[in-house]
């Protein structure tokens, strides 16, 4: 979520005058993207009454289809938006001008949501809104950058008010048409958002943004925790980053796992350098894709129930730490996570099957995002292994993700994985690999 600089606050209107603003532009945008799916919303201070603020309408745009957006920007331009590409890579897109800022997000993106969450939330409470101000006006010396824990304040509680909608609803169709090059964008953008979906709403956990890498670091001594994505490096830069992340994991003592892709990341010897630098190689997995126009739907007859409470994400981690996840899993993570981010409604589904005995033994991640269902943790317990439970689970997501009226699934394949999937009609389209690093045993 962007936050403003501080110093750059003022009140130069009453807000009916924003208001005006925003209903003007609101009117230009909605000539300017036509035939398209999209949604136009006041954000940001100006939207907030009674609220200092920047000269600058904030506007969120949300659409069922992310990667049509791109077809405007020569009439953005025109309208004089400049556009920020890095944002793309994240999954939105973000665009600006004098005095008016644009974020545009697909209706899965939690932040969608988000935004519209906090001016609803002070616009329902004014005595936070003189807060805001006044914390806005007063923290110039200790924090001159970010309002990022009041934000998230704001945002927990309305999230237990209820009061806003916590999910975006989706707007239309998804998206059919595929090109190789989308794909494996999705499936990137697609498992950032998953890897840091829980991370704003709990204390044990946290994203650390930089421009070129995302870190995620925990306080739990696991690497499924503690994991670096997207890398960015250049040529020139990429030793002295690759010290940077290994010099963060290290004056916290946290081993941590480094996602690599060969498609997307960079530089074009970033594997070489991360070996180098004593990291070890942990999965070298497949990026696959399944195309539903080539799917058979199969009913399960296995009981597989989705995770809407916290005692059924516990049999979900029971069955995580049968497999080598650490057994804190539950205690230091899931059990601070806020039941809003996996029930009805959320892009994150949960499923755990149970069998016969009514005993947990095989788990499932669907994640909506970007155009794609994501299918992530596929396990299953040891000694309920080579049943078909597996199978079973990957049916089970596949037809919920075609009730929601997905066209496409995502995911990346383990060699011990990769041929299930192949039997369901994925094939593969990119390659990811992922390095391991432990202090006490690598890099003492």
């Amino acid at each position: 979520m962007k936050i403003e600089m501080i110093s750059d606050i003022h009140d130069q209107f009453e807000q009916k005058e924003w208001v005006k603003r925003f209903a003007e532009e609101k009117e230009r945008l909605e000539i300017i993207f036509d035939e398209l799916i999209i949604k136009f919303h006041h954000i940001g201070s100006t939207a907030i009454e009674d609220c200092n603020s920047k000269s600058v309408i904030d506007i969120l745009g949300v659409t069922n289809d992310i990667s049509v957006i791109s077809t405007k920007n020569s009439l953005l331009t025109q309208a004089g938006y400049t556009s920020l590409k890095e944002h793309e890579m994240q999954g939105h897109c973000y665009f600006h001008k004098e005095n008016v800022h644009l974020h545009i997000f697909e209706d899965s993106d939690p932040e969608a949501s988000r935004y519209l969450r906090f001016a609803f939330y002070l616009n329902a409470h004014p005595e936070k809104v003189k807060e805001y101000s006044d914390l806005k006006s007063g923290l110039v010396d200790k924090c001159s950058h970010s309002l990022e824990t009041f934000i998230n304040e704001v945002d927990k509680k309305a999230v237990q008010e209820r009061t806003a909608p916590l999910h975006y609803p989706p707007l239309g169709p998804r998206k059919s048409m595929w090109a190789k090059e989308e794909i494996i964008d999705a499936l990137h953008i697609n498992m950032h958002a998953f890897m840091i979906y829980f991370c704003r709403y709990i204390s044990t956990q946290f994203i650390f943004y930089q421009p070129d890498v995302t870190l995620i670091a925990s306080k739990v001594p696991d690497d499924n925790f503690n994991t670096v994505l997207t890398t960015r490096f250049t040529e020139k830069n990429a030793k002295e980053r690759i010290s940077f992340v290994l010099n963060f994991y290290r004056e916290q003592n946290l081993p941590f796992a480094w996602w690599t892709s060969l498609a997307q990341d960079t530089p074009s010897n970033l594997h070489q350098l991360l070996q180098e630098a004593g990291l070890q190689l942990k999965e070298d997995d497949i990026g696959m894709s399944l195309d539903f126009a080539h799917y058979t739907p199969v009913d399960s007859v296995h009981d597989v129930r989705r995770a809407v409470s916290h005692e059924d994400i516990a049999d979900f981690v029971h069955i995580l730490t049968q497999i080598g996840i650490t057994e804190r899993a539950y205690s230091d993570i899931y059990a601070h996570v806020p039941t809003f981010l996996f029930e009805e409604g959320a892009p994150f589904e949960m499923y755990v099957l149970y069998d016969r005995k009514g005993q947990p033994v095989t788990t499932g991640v669907v994640f909506f995002h970007l155009g794609v269902a994501g299918i992530y943790y596929i396990f299953t317990v040891p000694k309920a292994r080579k049943k078909g439970l597996a199978t079973a689970m990957m049916h089970h997501l596949l037809k919920r993700a075609l009730e929601k009226g997905y066209t496409r699934s995502t995911l990346a394949a383990t060699s011990e994985g990769k041929n299930l999937y192949k039997r369901l009609g994925f094939q593969p389209c990119c390659r990811f690999i992922e390095y391991g690093c432990s202090f006490a045993s690598n890099l003492e």
